[in-house]
């Protein structure tokens, strides 16, 4: 650790959550200051004219100016951020091409920010206060009845004075009594999070002979002497809880704390929103071969506490979450903690509940959906110690755990790891980037593994665990293909084959469950008028507007616009609109209509809004309240459920004609994945694909479950493209509010980036790679901002993070205002939108 005796200057990044500057700042760090300055402490800085929140992320002799100010004050006693968090920004800053303040927005504990009170405060000279009177004669009327509020008042809060007197012009008034000397305007902080106290009742400490005392307190008082007797049994209790066993008022109690007997408490607490904290008694199952050989080698490669990863390739319903749960248990031995990183919020109540039930109250989880006050107390559990297993979605990865020993990602194909929006970041890269530092293990488990960390394991770079079985010898379900084009061409016009309603019977007579899969949301895809053919588009973006039947509404899925459905044709004026395409909402009232009589849940982003209802829903199917699920990816992936014994894909080809390098290996790894939650119980699993394209490579590896023979014609034909695993990605996407500019910008950057590449091959002797656009963006236009984008390709990403930062350099990047032009970078994206 770097000590700050040594440097007279910080670099401080300024609150990123102000988003005022992402550039550091140096400040000098006063003598008084340097003990208590280290990396990831949190300051207060003069900021023009402000005083503002900043961290520190580096130390220097020189600064960057002549001019330096002075860091005003240390905030916390202990750093916010530990070295490794600012290590980790500034690594994620360097490969991610953006500021280190856009960085620590991951780091930064959530909650933390205090938040600004603007308060005024009456300053009446001694001389002036004699002559009160006097002084509010002299002063306009609206500025005298300011300051005549003041003096009753004494301190007000700004907003308070904003609500007592709305239609005055205020800040001009406060402005001229402030230079008069009769006011002051300060700013306060406090924190954004207020703490929250319980009160706690115990006996005094320092009364002797309570035995006596409630001999006598019998006969006058019986009900002080009941409380006594509840605490001397049970010891210190809350309040309300010793009220109700004594059955008895707070003046009781009151009497015993003025007599002093008792003490009244205040006792900080953070809420247990687990609401698990022992162990149960659940034995652990017995492991097969190929879990114990894969256990063993984890088992081994932890003892050497060396860095290293792991890719876990296990078929469906394999055990893969035995073998994470029994390597967590392994670290925990040694002393160290662990990360555990599931795709979707939707899978993290069933994970939490495995862990928890073996490991106990050791666990945190992290993820979005939980409150504010949730994740800052879950923040501090596990920065204080208190828990040594970390649950949660992506950004779980950049928990404060100061002894890492092993971080878990389930599903490490998903493309949800990755963050599309600022901060961009993959946690997988992430990931491995943090077990470096700590001399970690990374476990990458999948049944799909993704084409990288597939190749990354065959060549050795990674090492490969096979669990080739699924546990107790269950066989994989049988899968069976239907071509719908025969089904149309029979007569059957319903969202659902004949061979698909046949089986659903069948099941449901015998009391089975059933998942019914679609890669889509919304009830329809879009409404078309069947006289001229138009379809309502959102303005703002260039995409057809989603039919959402229940609301009766249109709406944008990418800028949240919305609109009541038409009844008649905006542009001829026909009554004759109907919907096209599948959504969740219409399969799940087809089901309704073919089974009248079996209770249907329906899971997608529109049902799952609202606070803890991805695990209502789950919860409710798995306790058999509902006969069949309905639902999009959050129901295909990871979820066990041991009485579905069917799974319906009902449109298995529609993520295949996307404008994406990756379409096919998406929907072979999704196709697998959903056939995986059928037949994980005692009885055998059937899976029914429906298609408009049976004999596609990808749909026919996914009904046979044959990763493998779909890796072998991927690979090959990402070989033939140069696509990756072959090389690396770089994408950058300029957007703004006028047309011209966005083509003129690309074009203009686009140029600069060939230039720069045909010198780097010629003078430097570098292979950049090729350059491919400039053109439009398959979404055209986002917000009312166009967009137009760049790729480049090349043999190695350390080459092309070169290459733009020798291009961007030039450019001025700006915010995205409405006529500004502002350049996204992504790297190695995973979508191409």
């Amino acid at each position: 650790m770097l000590e700050t005796k040594k440097f007279t200057f910080a670099e401080v990044a300024i609150d990123p959550s102000l988003r005022l500057t992402d550039k550091t700042f140096h400040y000098r760090i006063p003598t008084r200051l340097k003990a208590s300055i280290q990396l990831g402490t949190r300051v207060l800085v003069p900021f023009g004219r402000q005083r503002l929140e900043g961290y520190v992320v580096g130390y220097s002799s020189h600064p960057e100016v002549d001019r330096v100010k002075n860091i005003l004050e240390v905030v916390d006693e202990t750093p916010v951020l530990n070295e490794e968090a600012v290590r980790l920004a500034r690594w994620m800053s360097d490969y991610y091409l953006y500021p280190i303040p856009v960085a620590l927005q991951c780091l930064i504990p959530p909650g933390l920010r205090r938040q600004e009170k603007i308060v005024v405060t009456l300053k009446l000279s001694d001389e002036v206060g004699h002559k009160l009177k006097e002084t509010l004669n002299i002063l306009d009327p609206v500025s005298g009845r300011v300051l005549a509020f003041l003096t009753e008042t004494g301190r007000v809060p700004l907003e308070r004075l904003i609500k007592k007197f709305p239609s005055q012009n205020l800040q001009e008034t406060l402005n001229s009594l402030r230079e008069l000397g009769l006011i002051e305007i300060e700013k306060l902080y406090t924190d954004r999070l207020k703490k929250k106290f319980r009160r706690v009742v115990e006996l005094n400490k320092e009364v002797v002979g309570l035995e006596q005392d409630l001999e006598e307190l019998a006969v006058r008082s019986p009900k002080q002497k009941k409380v006594l007797q509840i605490l001397l049994e049970q010891g210190p209790l809350l309040l309300n809880d010793l009220l109700d066993l004594a059955g008895t008022s707070y003046s009781t109690v009151k009497s015993l704390i003025d007599k002093g007997f008792i003490v009244l408490n205040k006792v900080r607490v953070e809420e247990d929103f687990l609401r698990i904290n022992k162990a149960s008694s659940v034995k652990p199952v017995e492991l097969t071969d190929d879990q114990e050989r894969a256990l063993r080698s984890i088992q081994n490669a932890l003892a050497q506490r060396s860095f290293s990863v792991f890719l876990l390739h296990g078929v469906t319903g394999s055990g893969k979450t035995e073998v994470y749960i029994r390597a967590v248990e392994q670290v925990l031995k040694l002393g160290k903690q662990a990360v555990v990183l599931v795709p979707e919020i939707s899978l993290t109540p069933q994970m939490v509940e495995r862990f928890v039930s073996r490991l106990g109250s050791c666990v945190a989880v992290l993820h979005s959906r939980l409150s504010l006050r949730e994740r800052s107390n879950e923040w501090q559990r596990i920065h204080r110690g208190e828990a040594q297993v970390v649950i949660g979605a992506r950004s779980a990865v950049f928990t404060p755990v100061s002894d890492l020993g092993l971080i878990i990602i389930d599903e490490e194909h998903e493309s949800s790891y990755r963050q599309d929006v600022m901060p961009r970041y993959h946690a997988r890269d992430v990931a491995i980037q943090r077990a470096r530092y700590h001399g970690a293990l990374v476990l990458l488990g999948s049944a799909t593994p993704s084409l990288e960390s597939y190749t990354k394991a065959r060549l050795g770079r990674y090492a490969l665990l096979c669990l080739p079985n699924r546990v107790e010898n269950r066989p994989l379900p049988s899968v069976e293909i239907v071509d719908m084009r025969q089904e149309l061409a029979a007569g059957n016009h319903s969202i659902f084959s004949r061979c698909l309603q046949g089986k659903m019977r069948q099941h449901l007579e015998q009391d089975r469950q059933i998942l019914l899969f679609l890669n889509r949301r919304g009830f329809a895809h879009f409404m078309v008028c069947r006289e001229c053919g138009f379809v309502n588009r959102c303005s703002r973006c260039a995409v057809s507007l989603t039919y959402h039947r229940v609301e009766g509404q249109l709406r944008c899925h990418y800028c949240g616009y919305q609109e009541p459905v038409p009844v008649t044709c905006p542009k001829c004026g026909s009554r004759y609109l109907r919907s096209f395409g599948i959504g969740t909402q219409r399969v799940e009232d087809e089901v309704k209509r073919l089974f009248p009589d079996r209770q249907v849940l329906r899971m997608d982003v529109d049902t799952t809004t609202r606070k803890g209802s991805h695990e209502e829903i789950l919860t409710a199917f798995r306790q058999g309240k509902a006969s069949i699920l309905v639902g999009t990816q959050m129901i295909a992936k990871g979820l066990d459920f041991p009485e579905v014994s069917l799974v319906g894909v009902i449109t298995a080809d529609i993520a295949l004609n996307t404008p994406d390098f990756r379409a096919h290996e998406r929907t072979f790894q999704l196709l697998t994945q959903v056939a995986g939650r059928a037949g994980r119980g005692s009885f055998p699993g059937e899976v029914v694909i429906q298609t408009y394209d049976p004999a596609n490579p990808s749909i026919v590896a996914a009904s046979r479950q044959d990763y493998l023979a779909f890796y072998k014609q991927e690979i090959a034909l990402r070989r033939s493209t140069n696509y990756p695993p072959f090389s690396r990605l770089a994408r950058l996407v300029i957007s703004g509010g006028e047309e011209e500019q966005v083509i003129e910008a690309a074009q203009r950057l686009a140029l600069d980036m060939e230039l720069q590449i045909i010198k780097k091959r010629e003078e430097e002797k570098v292979p950049v790679g090729e350059l491919l656009g400039p053109a439009p963006a398959p979404i055209s236009k986002m917000k009312n901002r166009f967009r137009w984008h760049i790729m480049v390709k090349g043999p190695k990403l350390a080459i092309i993070r070169e290459l733009l930062r020798d291009v961007l350099d030039g450019w001025k990047v700006e915010r995205a205002g409405k006529n500004s032009i502002h350049i996204s970078v992504e790297l190695d994206p995973m979508e191409i939108l």
